[in-house]
């Protein structure tokens, strides 16, 4: 018991390391470099979303709506106007 005890203590000093490495050094850089870079760009997108204006609808000048009551219609309800096509006459 005291022999165990005495090999415990040292034991504790000493790091050895029985860690099999099995991702080789490439294979290390891609998984780390895709996990930044898809975590930067959901940064980015969010960013953008939250401190941007992401969107504007085109609305009557109706003095009832106001513009960021129906901007975020639009953007909750993927609603968008195409300028190019406002005097086309398209739907009527």
């Amino acid at each position: 018991m005291v022999l165990v005890e005495l090999l415990a203590g040292i034991g504790g000093l000493v790091k050895v390391k029985h860690k099999a490495d099995i991702d080789s050094a490439v294979f290390k850089l891609h998984y780390r470099l895709t996990a930044t870079m898809l975590f930067c760009f959901c940064l980015l997108v969010t960013a953008n979303s939250l401190v941007g204006d992401p969107i504007h609808c085109v609305h009557d000048d109706n003095p009832k709506l106001q513009d960021k009551v129906v901007n975020t219609y639009c953007w909750i309800h993927t609603t968008f106007t195409l300028p190019r096509h406002i005097d086309k006459g398209y739907g009527r």
